[in-house]
């Protein structure tokens, strides 16, 4: 067996394990790879500016920080700061903050699509699953 052929089953693996993570925790699922590129897109085409950003995955308790993408044609399938897919994200919140108007971020996403956003006291989450 090749090493491609090898790296190929591992990753089919880790993507069965996933799905069977997802299935055990979850009922719900709002957010496909395609419907996350489509709103990271929206984010980083409007008004070109990185918004800090927590989110969490499936897999783990730990909710990490990080900050969106600020130009358009950085975003696609692979763009997740680590290797995770967007698949992985078990919910994704835009924090408030002085310095963006994380409010006309959200009407904005708002009229590009039915995304599933909250408010919270902190910001405005998306959530990948319930």
């Amino acid at each position: 067996m090749s090493k491609v052929q090898v790296q190929e089953e591992k990753l089919a693996k880790s993507y069965q394990r996933l799905d069977s993570v997802i299935a055990r925790k979850f009922s719900v699922s709002y957010m496909s790879n395609a419907k996350w590129v489509k709103l990271l897109k929206a984010v980083a085409s409007f008004e070109q500016r990185s918004y800090r950003i927590t989110y969490k995955l499936v897999s783990c308790d730990q909710v990490k920080t990080s900050h969106s993408e600020q130009f358009e044609e950085h975003v696609d399938d692979y763009w997740f700061i680590e290797p995770s897919i967007y698949k992985e994200i078990e919910w994704l919140e835009f924090m408030l903050d002085e310095h963006n108007n994380v409010q006309s971020l959200i009407e904005h996403l708002s009229a590009i699509a039915k995304f599933p956003i909250t408010q919270t006291p902190t910001g405005y989450k998306v959530l990948g699953y319930t």
